[in-house]
């Protein structure tokens, strides 16, 4: 399997993997897979990427839970579904969950990007991205921009916004599963809309590891490095 043009078809696992110092703008940060049942999406992704995503093993204030997969140095991928032993909380859950949009199978929903100036790219961006709101899971604080009504903007094909503590990235706490994240692609009928608004933001890669791609509906890509070789995560 090779890579489309433009998403670094000649990246090598050594360099997938090996830190590198973070660029101006905002970075991907992390993909999320959203699943009816965190079992269910758990094994999805270990039948399209060959690798077992952990458990957080922390309450959040969203009433979901969570399973992660580290992508590299500073990336990750998460499965979240709505944990049936939580209280409902006073706001809609995040990524449309309270909207009906938790698909019936696992899908590739949504991406994240890091800033080191939440604020300023949120109230900046030409897109109305949602406020930003201080979040926390177990003793992990971070702030992150979510929409009042908890939709995804753009149908998931706008980035979430993500400013962890110290600029950091809980993606080092993860054991190493031996994947990388090496492209993403969004799929648009509205290519120059979602570019303009990823070049407003100063997306790293974008064009070369984040693509846009005109499409008849909204979907995500990923494609990823594994030990079992190259794989991609989409939308459906």
């Amino acid at each position: 399997m090779s890579l489309p043009v433009g998403l670094g078809a000649s990246a090598t696992t050594d360099v997938a993997h090996a830190p590198a110092p973070p660029p101006a703008g905002c970075v991907v940060d992390h993909l999320t897979v959203l699943s009816a049942t965190l079992d269910m999406g758990i094994a999805w992704v270990q039948r399209a990427l060959g690798v077992h995503a952990d458990r957080s093993g922390q309450p959040d204030t969203m009433g979901t839970h969570q399973a992660r997969v580290r992508l590299g140095h500073s990336q990750f991928l998460q499965i979240v579904a709505i944990d049936p032993r939580a209280r409902r909380p006073p706001r809609p859950r995040w990524f449309g969950l309270d909207r009906g949009q938790t698909p019936r199978r696992p899908q590739l929903a949504s991406w994240s990007v890091r800033s080191d100036d939440i604020l300023r790219a949120a109230t900046g961006s030409p897109e109305p991205l949602g406020a930003v709101r201080s979040l926390a899971r177990g003793p992990v604080q971070w702030r992150m921009t979510l929409r009042d009504d908890g939709a995804l903007p753009l149908s998931g094909t706008a980035p979430v916004l993500v400013q962890w503590p110290d600029g950091g990235s809980p993606a080092a706490t993860l054991a190493d599963k031996q994947c990388a994240l090496l492209g993403l692609e969004l799929l648009t009928p509205e290519p120059a809309r979602l570019h303009a608004l990823l070049q407003d933001l100063q997306v790293d890669g974008l064009d070369h590891t984040v693509v846009v791609t005109r499409a008849r509906a909204h979907g995500l890509v990923a494609h990823i490095d594994t030990p079992g070789g190259l794989r991609t995560l989409a939308a459906r």
